[in-house]
């Protein structure tokens, strides 16, 4: 999903870099993958929970440990970025985070605000995301 070739082909088109992937890692069921470009890197995260209290729960926590976040509509069930450009979205029982921090503050081609790099990864992922 956040890993596949289909999305890292949609994500170099917008950004007109091309990543290499690290190699996806599945721990505390938390599934990951890093988009590395010579400038830096994007760090792409979902976390699966067990029930929507739970689900709420965990973004809660996220988003409170980064505060100031600004709600972000119509992403998922629930989504936020925050003050860093980092996006957290809540759907189903999953929860994406995008970490764009290791990027240079303009980044692409043409360059883009990391923040609003972060958003189109989440835009772009969450377009296809279909739970599995």
């Amino acid at each position: 999903m956040v890993c596949s070739s289909e999305e890292q082909h949609k994500i170099a088109v917008y950004l007109g870099e091309r990543a290499t992937i690290s190699t996806p890692t599945w721990s505390h069921d938390t599934y990951r993958c890093d988009y590395v470009y010579p400038e830096g890197r994007v760090r792409l995260s979902v976390k699966e929970l067990g029930s929507w209290s739970e689900t709420k729960r965990y973004f809660t926590g996220l988003t409170t440990a980064s505060a100031p976040v600004v709600a972000v509509h119509n992403m998922g069930q629930q989504a936020a970025q925050a003050e860093d450009g980092t996006m957290f979205v809540r759907k189903d029982f999953s929860v994406l985070t995008v970490d764009t921090t290791g990027l240079p503050a303009r980044f692409g081609r043409p360059p883009t605000s990391s923040a609003d790099i972060a958003y189109t990864f989440a835009d772009l992922i969450m377009a296809c995301w279909t739970g599995e």
